[in-house]
């Protein structure tokens, strides 16, 4: 009987993740034996809800109401976490020092907190500096003011510059009694190995298309058949699944079938052009690269079965495209490259130099 408690996880138990059950189960059986670790490191794509998760987990756990493995989301302590205003949270995101050491850091946290699968766009670089260390440093050394100790939710770790890793790394290797530290990132061999070494990882998994559809429809209202659409590209993100329901990303995809019809035209002048004019901002070239492999993608499935393609709207394009491009092997060849260029330098990329690969890339270079 005590052994099936254990392993059973409750349905409301982090219930907005349903899609998630081996974490949810890891978890459940972690607080339940007693064994949950100072500090996690929560691993996998971008926009699937790890810093939400982590965020609800902390409410767990400091809820003295929760329930049937739910906090009570009434009390005092719920409440505040809920604002982001509890004194036993500090959350922690990349963001310019000028940003971090002026009021406008209050408006970026509050940006932030209405929509934490994405987040804030700044024109400077976004690092996790050492000024954001030393205050997590000042923060644990302080009493909590309230049961179940004091949580550190560091988003997109991934982010801190060498100085602010060092620093942090005398964190973990003398965790403060009664503190919980949780670190989400895309990219975990961007962290220092001394870093991983000293965290237990847990592996989110992309979410499937269906799943994205049902929140897309249930929790933003957006039309079942536009939802199936963008379920489809959003490359097992939610939040991608989000920004591409904004009407100004139309136009990105417009864009997008042009760039690869002109590499499949094999027309370099286009494309050097676009390279040299092409928005430099991390949400368009984003937004461009889901867009871009999908295109690749039915090219490649269109020469097999057109009633599987994604993009149904464009199909007439994706098929010139397809013919434009030849050979299979080459479709595939290209939507490699791309897709090692789109994983290894969206971390912090310098533009010009990213357009410039993407250019070559498409052309076959």
């Amino acid at each position: 009987m005590r052994e099936s408690r254990y392993n059973s996880v409750p349905e409301s138990f982090l219930e907005d993740f349903s899609e998630q059950d081996k974490v949810r189960k890891f978890l459940w059986q972690a607080i339940n034996n007693n064994r949950l670790s100072s500090t996690y490191l929560f691993t996998g794509p971008s926009g699937i809800g790890k810093f939400s998760m982590a965020l609800k987990l902390t409410q767990f756990l400091k809820c003295q109401h929760k329930k049937d493995g739910s906090p009570c989301g009434q009390c005092n302590t719920c409440r505040t976490i809920i604002n982001w205003s509890n004194p036993d949270i500090l959350i922690i995101f990349p963001m310019p020092q000028k940003v971090w050491d002026s009021d406008k850091r209050f408006n970026v946290y509050e940006e932030f907190r209405a929509n934490p699968l994405s987040r804030p766009q700044f024109t400077q670089i976004s690092k996790i500096r050492l000024q954001q260390i030393n205050e997590i440093q000042k923060f644990l050394f302080t009493l909590a003011t309230t049961a179940g100790g004091k949580f550190v939710l560091i988003a997109d770790a991934h982010n801190m510059n060498i100085q602010s890793s060092n620093s942090f790394l005398k964190t973990l290797e003398e965790p403060p009694k009664d503190s919980h530290l949780i670190l989400t990132t895309d990219h975990p061999e961007s962290l220092l190995p001394t870093i991983r070494s000293r965290v237990q990882e847990v592996k989110f998994k992309r979410l499937p298309s269906d799943e994205i559809y049902r929140k897309l429809v249930l929790n933003h209202n957006i039309p079942e058949e536009i939802a199936e659409d963008l379920a489809k590209v959003a490359d097992g993100s939610l939040a991608m699944g989000l920004m591409l329901s904004q009407e100004k990303y139309v136009n990105i995809r417009e864009e997008t079938l042009k760039l690869v019809s002109a590499a499949a035209d094999g027309n370099l002048d286009f494309l050097w052009n676009w390279a040299t004019e092409a928005q430099a901002n991390s949400e368009y070239s984003s937004v461009l690269f889901i867009f871009i492999l999908s295109v690749l993608r039915d090219a490649i499935t269109i020469k097999f079965n057109e009633k599987l393609i994604l993009n149904k709207w464009a199909e007439t394009e994706i098929a010139k495209i397809a013919h434009g491009f030849g050979d299979v092997d080459k479709i595939m060849s290209i939507f490699r490259e791309v897709l090692i260029l789109y994983r290894n330098t969206m971390r912090n990329p310098q533009y010009s130099i990213l357009y410039g690969a993407l250019v070559a890339s498409l052309m076959g270079y």
